[in-house]
């Protein structure tokens, strides 16, 4: 069976102002585990379309996708840098602050996962 859009997430991306990548809006990114992350066992790096990591799923939005990616109820996720960075309400000198990019995320998998997946990101 095949990856079916399950649903579009309006996120960011955090952890910009580390990677510093030069970036555009209408870019196009992908997300995969970050195993070696330090800061959190539920971590989700968010890459460019050549691999290079420029930041990572806010921990509210990773600690709920983590677990459905390692049991395969989500596929692939997906997204597009969609405006300019700002500084995270935290602060930017702030664990979970810094600087973040808003990105609308697509989330893949099993059509038969859609109302699972789209509960649990409520």
């Amino acid at each position: 069976m095949s990856s079916k859009l399950l649903v579009k997430v309006s996120s960011k991306i955090k952890g910009h102002h580390i990677y510093q990548h030069n970036y555009h809006i209408g870019e196009d990114v992908k997300c995969e585990f970050d195993n070696n992350n330090q800061m959190s066992s539920n971590a989700v790096a968010v890459l460019t379309q050549d691999n290079k990591t420029i930041g990572h799923l806010p921990e509210q939005l990773a600690s709920k996708i983590h677990p459905c990616m390692v049991d395969g109820m989500i596929t692939e996720i997906t997204g597009t840098i969609s405006g300019d960075e700002r500084d995270a309400a935290e602060g930017k000198w702030v664990q979970g602050g810094g600087v973040e990019l808003p990105c609308v995320f697509r989330i893949y998998g099993q059509i038969c996962n859609k109302l699972a997946v789209k509960n649990i990101l409520k």
